[in-house]
């Protein structure tokens, strides 16, 4: 079984997938596999970044396109990937965080897909579940959402907050189209007693 989770950023997807796979584990005593979308892309992308000698006349490379569409500013010259300058230069419109998503998202579905082809439990952790069409692969959909100002005390670290905000569909429209909703106002406890809740609905 593939379960999906979203959320808007900051209200609490990741933490909300952990103890969901707690207590997943817990009920059914199988192992389950956590997977993080975004250190799925970076991945790919820090891989790809690195052999992009070899693979400069390769047009399906992660790293070339991604240079070809943002430039070479985005790459160290160390030849690791300068995220503070593609986050900047792909946050900047809607036109290229849509161009940075169209390189990205087939490659990170095609490797979450690879890692799911086995029978088991695993939770997808993905920021752009229903944005990439990632949802379609998965048996439930969870959204955790949380009250705007709390989303944002919690992505402090995060200056273009509003900016990476305005990328992403609102919590109202995921909800729409999720099994379940987690609502993340309250304290760590309420959300994990919460995780077990949709837990015992999804493996009954």
């Amino acid at each position: 079984m593939i379960i999906g989770v979203t959320g808007s950023i900051g209200a609490g997807k990741t933490t909300f997938s952990k103890f969901l796979n707690n207590a997943i584990r817990t009920l059914t005593n199988e192992n389950i596999l956590l997977i993080d979308a975004d250190e799925v892309a970076k991945n790919l992308i820090s891989n790809s970044m690195q052999k992009i000698d070899k693979e400069k006349h390769d047009s399906n490379s992660i790293a070339v396109k991604l240079i070809e569409t943002f430039g070479a500013e985005i790459r160290m010259p160390n030849g690791t990937l300068n995220r503070t300058e593609l986050a900047k230069r792909a946050f900047d419109t809607d036109v290229s965080a849509q161009a940075l998503n169209k390189i990205v998202h087939p490659a990170v579905i095609e490797k979450i897909l690879s890692m799911t082809s086995d029978t088991g439990f695993y939770i997808l952790d993905v920021p752009l579940l229903f944005e990439s069409g990632l949802n379609k692969e998965c048996d439930k959909t969870i959204t955790v959402t949380s009250e705007d100002f709390l989303r944002k005390e919690r992505s402090g670290r995060f200056k273009d907050f509003d900016t990476r905000d305005s990328r992403q569909w609102r919590s109202e429209k995921k909800s729409m189209l999720s099994d379940y909703v987690a609502v993340n106002n309250g304290s760590l406890k309420e959300l994990e007693i919460l995780a077990v809740e949709i837990a015992k609905k999804i493996v009954k």
